[in-house]
């Protein structure tokens, strides 16, 4: 990151550029780089400048940005019955007053658990 800096025209040789790690978040790692310019309305341009050398220097030294992937499972609310009864046992919202039926185990008509071994 520096040295795609101190590559700049416009990026002052002193100070000189400086990065530092700010976080490890959970999908990266995030760098904050410092550098100094003589004009300051031209340091959001350089700035701007400096992100697409930086992407570029990245892809020709074969460095990948992982970007987070998430899944989005609709739903309705209030839930049908069907479809609250239909998540039971993976994770699902529980009808209010219900416990789950644990693995393996069924409930008989008396109200007993028994194991399907049994």
């Amino acid at each position: 990151l520096e040295a795609v800096a101190a590559e700049h025209h416009q990026v002052l040789d002193y100070p000189p550029p400086q990065a530092f790690v700010t976080d490890f978040a959970d999908s990266s790692v995030n760098y904050r780089l410092l550098f100094w310019v003589r004009n300051p309305l031209l340091a959001f341009s350089v700035g701007s400048d400096l992100r697409r050398a930086i992407w570029t220097r990245f892809e020709r030294e074969g460095i990948t940005i992982p970007f987070p992937q998430r899944q989005v499972y609709p739903m309705q609310w209030p839930p049908a019955q069907e479809t609250t009864l239909g998540l039971t046992g993976s994770g699902g919202v529980m009808p209010q007053g219900e416990l789950p039926e644990a693995p393996g185990q069924r409930e008989e008509g008396s109200g007993e658990t028994k194991t399907e071994a049994e």
